[in-house]
């Protein structure tokens, strides 16, 4: 590893060579890219990554929503973040590449952020929201926001089979059978 020097992604991904590779990107493109730009982009993104290391599966995740009091609403906005994570699946599904609604872990009922998982700015996810996407099971994490819903509980105990068919929804079910880890 080379302390303080800079590499592009695809290098990174060609040096480490990760198993899985969960794509997160694009949250600032929806302020100035169109739909045709934005798909461009993230299309060339994740072929140049899987041309990279093509054994590693990748993963294009939604967008994060903003929260009520980002106040940048003209330029970032929970509409614009839904419909590029619309664009997100479409390219996932072009691409033959796995598409995982990981929003889902913070989105509240309203779709907004709620104000207790960003750092101040409305913006960026807190250690909270972090751990709430990280620390948790990927089954786990898509219903944190739901969990007390009646779909997913009853008398206070987790249906856990209701979150599994939630989650297979979501995401391929196979990648439940596998270890993750950071890269």
């Amino acid at each position: 590893r080379l302390v303080g020097s800079e590499m592009y992604v695809t290098e990174a991904m060609a040096l480490k060579r990760p198993e899985y590779l969960i794509v997160n990107l694009g949250e600032n493109g929806v302020s100035f890219m169109d739909e045709e730009y934005f798909k461009e982009e993230y299309t060339a993104l994740v072929r140049a990554l899987g041309e990279a290391c093509p054994e590693t599966k990748i993963m294009c995740a939604s967008l994060f929503p903003v929260a009520e009091s980002y106040p940048y609403q003209g330029d970032i906005n929970n509409d614009k973040l839904a419909a590029a994570s619309a664009w997100i699946y479409e390219i996932a599904e072009a691409e033959g590449l796995r598409y995982i609604d990981l929003a889902a872990a913070v989105r509240g009922e309203d779709g907004s952020l709620p104000e207790d998982l960003h750092i101040g700015d409305g913006y960026h996810l807190n250690s909270e929201a972090h751990g709430l996407v990280l620390d948790y099971t990927l089954e786990e994490n898509l219903v944190l926001q739901r969990y007390w819903s009646p779909q997913f509980h009853r008398h206070g105990l987790i249906k856990f089979d209701e979150v599994r068919r939630y989650a297979e929804k979501l995401i391929d079910p196979e990648c439940f059978t596998q270890e993750w880890s950071t890269y």
